[in-house]
Order: C-alpha cells, then sequence, then structure tokens
C-alpha cells in the first residue's frame, strides 16, 4: 500500500494533494472507472455512483459525493485498477465482492448502454476480484433482464 502511495503521489503537483487510498476509496474508483470506460461520464451515472456509496456507507448525499470526488481523483491519476482491485479482494469476502461486481454491474448499466469496452472493463474486473465465471454470469443476467 505504501508503494502505491508513493506513486500516485509522484504523479500529482504538491499542491494537489491525493485523497487516502483505503477500501471505501478503492471501490469506489472501481465504480469510477467503470463509469468512464466508455468514455462518457454521464450524469445519471454518477447519480447511481452516489446512491450506491451512499447505502453501502450509510452517508448523506453531500457525503458521498465527496467520497466519489475523491474516487475521480484518484482514478484519474492511476493507468489500471489493479492496484484497487487487489485492496478489494484482499479485503473483502468472496460475497462482499460479488456485492461489488453487482453495484458496478449497476453502474454500468445507468446509462441504459452496455458497449463492448464496457463489457470487456467489467470482464477484467470480475477476473481481478476473483468471481468466478458462473457467478459472473448469474450476476450479468439478473441485472441485464431488471
Amino acid at each position: 500500500m505504501k508503494k502505491l502511495t508513493e506513486w500516485l503521489s509522484s504523479r500529482v503537483r504538491a499542491t494537489d494533494p491525493l485523497p487516502p487510498i483505503n477500501l471505501q476509496n478503492a471501490i469506489g474508483v472501481i465504480l469510477v472507472r467503470m463509469a468512464r470506460s466508455d468514455l462518457d461520464y454521464q450524469r445519471v451515472e454518477i447519480e447511481q455512483i452516489d446512491r450506491i456509496l451512499a447505502s453501502a456507507y450509510h452517508l448523506e448525499a453531500s457525503e458521498s459525493a465527496q467520497l466519489r470526488t475523491e474516487c475521480e481523483q484518484l482514478e484519474a491519476y492511476v493507468d489500471d485498477i489493479d492496484q484497487f482491485t487487489a485492496i478489494v479482494r484482499d479485503w473483502l469476502t468472496y460475497s462482499e465482492r460479488l456485492t461489488i461486481c453487482d453495484a458496478t454491474w449497476a453502474v454500468l448499466l445507468a446509462d441504459s448502454v452496455v458497449r463492448l469496452s464496457e463489457k470487456q472493463m467489467m470482464e477484467e474486473t470480475e477476473k481481478a476480484l476473483g468471481i468466478a465465471h458462473s457467478d459472473s454470469y448469474v450476476i450479468r443476467h439478473k441485472d441485464t433482464s431488471e
């Protein structure tokens, strides 16, 4: 974790401190990266992320928006999210990681359009989180059939 913090900090000007790297931010970075994966970060996706963070962490709307903003800052400074998925994989149970995948699908589906790039990013994220293909299949079909 120290190495990741040092690397991220080296990519930021001294006047722009990065938010802390913790489990909440790791999950938020995953959600933000998914929403931005189609290069069309829409208000509906932002609102979905805010709802997920508010529900997961019992936050007021302004607090979840602040948390999302921190996650957006972190996400902007990383080339890939492997370190963040590793934090989630290491700290959460399999069942909890399934919940994260379900939330990530909710963000992906928020704009009602699922592009190939988004599907590929989701597959990579699920794999990085250690989610079995059979469980991924169930989540995808549950979320896309609602």
